[in-house]
C-alpha cells in the first residue's frame, strides 16, 4: 500500500530530482561520462521518459510497459533513442496508444525500435530465468533491449540535425535568457506551464551556475540585495485556489539576515505576509534560511509599503498572535533548500517539501 500511495503522490519533478541525484553519484555529469541510458519497467518505465522528456535529452530511454508520452512538442526536446517494448494483451496500454507512441516519436524524428509482444500481458518479463530458459517472447525482449543499448553506447551521441539546431539556439541567445524571455513578468511571480518548467530545467542542467552553491564562499558574494520570486508553480497554483494573487520579495543582508514580504491580494485578506531571520549554508549544495519573526500590515492601498521590520509594528494583541503563530510554523522542513542553480542575478532552489523548485531574481 505505501508503495502504491507514493507511485500516485509523487509528483515527476521529484523524480527527476532524485534521478539527478543518482547521476550525480555515478559520475554521469562528468567529462569521461559521455553516454546515458535510463531503463524503466512498469511505473519506472513511464518515469524514465518523463525524465528523458524533461531533463536528460541527450540520454537513450528504455520503457518496458510503462506510460507513454505522446505530446510530440516533449518528444521533440530528446536528442537520442527511445526503445519500447509493450504486451498486446496489456489492459493498461490499448493498441491505438501505443501506436501513437510510435508515431508521435516518428514526428518528433526522435530514433525508435518500438514492438508490441503477442500474447502476454502487462510485467511479462518477470525475473531472469526466463532468459535462462530461453522463455518467448521474454528473450526476444531481452535481446531487443540489449541490442538496442549496444547500438547506442557504440553509435555518436545526437542526431546532427539536433546538434545544429542546439548549436544554433545556444549561438542566438544564452539558455537563461530563454527562460527569461519566456515569462510575462520579468520581476513578478509568473504563472507555471509546463514550456516554462522545461526552459527552467533546462537552465539547471546545462546553465553557467556558480559550483557549490551552496557554500558560503560562493553565496555570500552574489546574496546582499533585494531578490524577487518569478517562477513557482506551487505558490501560483495556491494562490489561483484560493481566488487571488500574491508577490514575494528576499531582501538579504551582508550580515546574513533576511527579510521577506508576500504581498498579497486576496477577498479575504490584502495585505502584506512578513518573516525575519537569518541565512547560511548546510553543505556546499544546501542553504538553510531560519525565520524568527512575523508580522502583517493589512492594506488595499496599491502602492503601500510592509512594515520593514518587527520593531515597527504596533504593539497590539493581533502582533503578538502573529509573531507566535510565525514561530510555531518555522520547522525545519521550511528551512533546507538544495541550491541547483546560481548565478549573480538569479537564484534557483528546491523546496522539497512540496517537491517543486522556486526561481528569484536579482533587483
Amino acid at each position: 500500500p505505501k508503495a502504491i500511495w507514493l507511485a500516485l503522490t509523487t509528483p515527476q519533478e521529484r523524480v527527476n530530482d532524485d534521478l539527478d541525484a543518482v547521476c550525480r553519484f555515478l559520475g554521469c555529469n562528468t567529462d569521461s561520462a559521455k553516454k546515458l541510458a535510463v531503463v524503466g519497467f512498469c511505473y519506472g518505465g513511464g518515469k524514465a521518459i518523463r525524465y528523458t522528456t524533461q531533463r536528460k535529452h541527450d540520454a537513450a530511454t528504455v520503457v518496458f510497459y510503462g506510460s507513454p508520452v505522446t505530446d510530440v512538442n516533449e518528444l521533440q526536446r530528446l536528442n537520442a533513442p527511445v526503445c519500447g517494448i509493450f504486451g498486446n494483451q496489456d489492459a493498461q496500454f490499448s493498441s491505438s496508444l501505443l501506436d501513437n507512441f510510435q508515431s508521435s516519436l516518428n514526428d518528433a524524428g526522435v530514433d525508435n525500435d518500438i514492438r508490441v509482444y503477442s500474447g502476454v500481458g502487462h510485467a511479462f518479463w518477470k525475473d531472469v530465468s526466463q532468459i535462462e530458459r530461453r522463455d518467448q517472447p521474454q528473450t526476444d525482449a531481452y535481446n531487443q533491449c540489449t541490442t538496442f543499448l549496444r547500438e547506442f553506447f557504440s553509435s555518436s551521441t545526437m542526431r546532427v540535425d539536433d546538434t545544429i539546431k542546439e548549436a544554433a539556439a545556444t549561438s542566438s541567445t544564452t539558455i537563461k535568457s530563454r527562460f527569461l524571455d519566456s515569462l510575462d513578468r520579468p520581476y513578478d511571480l509568473n504563472q507555471g506551464s509546463k514550456e516554462r518548467t522545461g526552459l527552467l530545467n533546462d537552465l539547471i542542467q546545462n546553465g553557467d551556475s556558480i559550483q557549490q552553491p551552496g557554500s558560503l564562499e560562493s553565496f555570500m558574494p552574489v546574496a546582499p540585495g533585494r531578490w524577487r520570486v518569478i517562477y513557482a508553480p506551487h505558490m501560483t497554483t495556491m494562490s489561483g485556489l484560493a481566488g487571488g494573487e500574491f508577490s514575494v520579495q528576499y531582501d538579504l543582508n551582508d550580515d546574513g539576515t533576511i527579510v521577506s514580504h508576500a504581498k498579497c491580494n486576496f477577498p479575504f485578506y490584502k495585505g502584506f505576509l512578513s518573516v525575519s531571520g537569518s541565512f547560511g549554508s548546510v553543505n556546499n549544495e544546501v542553504c538553510r534560511v531560519d525565520f524568527d519573526e512575523a508580522w502583517i500590515k493589512a492594506s488595499n492601498h496599491e502602492n503601500d509599503e510592509p512594515y520593514p521590520n518587527i520593531q515597527s509594528v504596533p504593539d497590539s494583541i493581533l502582533k503578538s498572535l502573529i509573531r507566535n503563530l510565525g514561530k510555531a510554523a518555522f520547522i525545519e522542513p521550511f528551512a533546507v533548500f538544495p541550491i541547483s542553480f546560481l548565478d549573480s542575478e538569479t537564484i534557483v532552489f528546491d523546496f522539497e517539501l512540496l517537491g517543486t523548485r522556486i526561481c528569484a531574481r536579482k533587483e
